[in-house]
């Protein structure tokens, strides 16, 4: 019975988003509210799509870090190094390895995490990188 309700609620986001109802993650990722108060901190995940550990990145960490309450305070956005000039980003160093996860405050980098880590180790690490820099 469970089962049968969650597919329903499934099938009801899956054709809302294909109809054009909800917006995709591009399209979400796009609208980042700013914080009204303090420092603004963001998490950019630079990535490139030939990159698999990008891929898994995407599949086993980014989602749940979308619904744990450190996205409140730091939104997550996926950044194409394909696509855009990094020189105008506000990096502290040149990216050697994708993905890398940076935590950017008030347009300017402050902490980075290099490669794919397993997703409790990266939650832990997000937790300090954020509270030392609220």
């Amino acid at each position: 019975m469970r089962f049968l309700s969650f597919l329903r609620v499934f099938a009801f986001f899956a054709l809302a988003v294909l109809a054009g109802y909800l917006p995709s993650q591009a399209a979400r990722d796009a609208m980042i509210p700013v914080a009204p108060n303090g420092p603004r901190l963001e998490l950019l995940v630079f990535e490139t799509e030939a990159c698999s550990y990008c891929e898994i990145f995407r599949r086993d960490v980014a989602p749940g870090y979308r619904l744990a309450p450190l996205a409140a305070m730091a939104p997550l956005r996926f950044v194409d190094v394909a696509k855009v000039d990094l020189d105008h980003i506000g990096l502290a160093a040149r990216l050697d390895v994708l993905p890398t996860t940076v935590l950017m405050r008030d347009g300017r980098e402050v902490e980075r995490i290099t490669g794919l880590t397993a997703a409790e180790t990266y939650y832990v690490l997000l937790r300090h990188m954020i509270a030392k820099n609220e």
